[in-house]
C-alpha cells in the first residue's frame, strides 16, 4: 500500500514543527536557569548525591513533584546535557503519538462497530491536532515538561480499565500520580465504581514509585517529603484564591476574577472541584449503556485536572490532546452532530489562538466548552435513546480481552 502524498506532506509538517520546538528547547536550556528538564535533572543529581532536590536555590517557579521523576531521570544525568534534552524530547514526542495511537486502538475494539476506522488516516489527524494545540505542545516540549508522559500513562490506565484488569489499572494510575499529583483525580472514578482492589493497587504503586525506589537512592526521602514537599503542597492549597497567569484555567480562580467577593468563601477550591467532578461521577453511572461513555468519562477527568489544580498554565493544556482526539473519533461517526462539530471546532481554534494574545479567559472558555460538548454527546435524550440510536444494554458491553 502506497503512502499518499498528502500523508507525506503531513509528516513533513510534523518534522518541521518538531525541529522548531527542538531548536527552542536548546535555546531555553542555555538560559541561566535552563528549562524545566534542567530542574528535573538537578533534582535527579541531588537525590543521587545525597543533596536536597528541593533546594531553595532553584528558580522560584520550579515544579515540586514527588521524587519518582527524579529517580527515573538519574540515568539522564550520566550523559551530556544536550543529549539528555534530545532523549527527553524524543521520549515526549513518542508519548504523545503512543497515547493517541492507543486511544485509536481502544476505540476500534470497544465501540459499537469494532474495526471501524475514522475516515482520515492517523498521521493527518495527528497533524491537525498538533496544529490546533501548537502553542501548548511547543511550550511543553521546549520547556521539557512531563505532561505528555503522564498523559500516556493515563491512557494505559484507561486500557486496563476497559480490559477490566483492575490491578493493572491501579498500578498505572499509581505511576501517573507518582510522576505528577494531578492524575490522582482518577481515584474518584475508582471510588465511583467501587474498585477497591484497584484503589489498593494505586496506593501501593504510589508508595513504590514515590517512596520505595527513591529510598533505595537516598536515606533522606522521608525528611524531604515531611519538611519540604508536603508543606509546599499544603501552602498551594491554603493560599487565597486569586486569578493569575499561573492559575488562569482554574475554575475557582476564574470565579474570583468574575466575582471577587467569592474569594472569601471558605473552601472555594473544594466547592469548585465538586462542581467539576459531580457531572462526571453522574455520567459514570450510565457507563454500561453506551460504549463511548468510558472515553468521555476519561476525557472529562483529564479536563478536570487544569480546572481543579491550583497551578494551571499553558503547557498543562497538552492534556487536551486526548479529549480532542476522542471528540474527533466521535465526530467521525455518521450522526446529526456534524454541523455542531464544525461550529465547535471553529470556536475552539479561534478562541484558543485569541487567548495567546493574553486573553487568558478565552482558554478557560475553551476548556469548559469541550467539557460541556463531551457531556452533551452522551447525555440522556429521553426514552432511552441517544444520538447514536438505542442505548446498548450493559450485558452486551464490549470489553478488551485480558492479557
Amino acid at each position: 500500500m502506497t503512502f499518499p502524498r498528502v500523508q507525506w506532506a503531513a509528516v513533513a509538517v510534523l518534522v518541521v514543527l518538531g525541529l522548531i520546538a527542538l531548536k527552542h528547547t536548546y535555546g531555553l536550556m542555555g538560559r541561566p536557569d535552563g528549562n524545566d528538564l534542567t530542574v528535573y535533572l538537578f533534582q535527579a543529581w541531588a537525590l543521587a548525591h545525597g543533596e536536597d532536590p528541593y533546594a531553595p536555590t532553584l528558580p522560584a517557579n520550579a515544579p515540586v513533584y514527588p521524587l519518582a521523576l527524579a529517580t527515573l531521570l538519574i540515568p539522564l544525568t550520566w550523559v551530556p546535557a544536550w543529549a539528555a534534552q534530545a532523549i527527553w524530547f524524543v521520549t515526549n514526542v513518542g508519548a504523545l503519538i503512543g497515547a493517541l495511537w492507543l486511544l485509536d486502538r481502544l476505540w476500534r475494539v470497544t465501540t459499537a462497530h469494532p474495526g471501524q476506522t475514522p475516515p482520515l488516516p492517523f498521521v493527518i489527524r495527528l497533524t491537525g491536532l498538533v496544529l490546533v494545540l501548537a502553542l501548548p505542545l511547543h511550550s511543553n516540549l521546549a520547556h521539557g515538561q512531563v505532561n505528555l508522559l503522564v498523559l500516556f500513562v493515563c491512557c494505559l490506565f484507561l486500557r486496563a480499565q476497559l480490559s477490566r484488569r483492575w490491578l493493572s489499572a491501579g498500578l498505572w494510575l499509581g505511576l501517573a500520580s507518582a510522576l505528577k499529583v494531578t492524575p490522582i483525580v482518577f481515584v474518584v472514578a475508582l471510588l465511583r465504581e467501587r474498585r477497591y482492589r484497584a484503589l489498593l493497587a494505586t496506593g501501593g504503586s504510589v508508595i513504590l514509585w514515590a517512596v520505595v525506589l527513591p529510598r533505595l537512592i537516598s536515606d533522606r526521602v522521608g525528611a524531604l517529603y515531611g519538611q519540604e514537599w508536603l508543606p509546599s503542597i499544603t501552602r498551594s492549597l491554603q493560599e487565597p484564591v486569586r486569578f493569575g497567569r499561573e492559575c488562569r484555567f482554574t475554575l475557582a480562580a476564574t470565579l474570583v476574577r468574575v466575582w471577587p467577593t467569592l474569594a472569601r468563601v471558605p473552601g472555594l477550591r473544594y466547592w469548585a472541584a465538586l462542581a467539576v467532578l459531580a457531572p462526571v461521577v453522574w455520567l459514570q453511572g450510565r457507563a454500561g449503556r453506551d460504549a463511548r461513555l468510558p472515553f468521555v468519562v476519561f476525557s472529562l477527568y483529564l479536563l478536570s485536572m487544569p480546572l481543579i489544580s491550583p497551578l494551571s498554565e499553558q503547557h498543562h493544556l497538552v492534556i487536551l490532546a486526548a479529549p480532542i482526539w476522542c471528540w474527533v473519533l466521535m465526530a467521525s461517526e455518521k450522526r446529526p452532530w456534524r454541523r455542531v462539530d464544525i461550529v465547535g471546532a471553529v470556536l475552539f481554534v479561534s478562541l484558543h489562538w485569541l487567548a495567546a494574545r493574553k486573553l487568558y479567559i478565552l482558554d478557560f472558555v475553551v476548556l469548559v466548552g469541550i467539557y460541556l460538548a463531551l457531556i452533551l454527546r452522551v447525555a440522556p435524550r429521553g426514552h432511552g435513546m441517544s444520538d447514536r440510536g438505542p442505548e446498548r444494554q450493559p450485558s452486551r458491553r464490549r470489553a478488551l480481552p485480558s492479557r
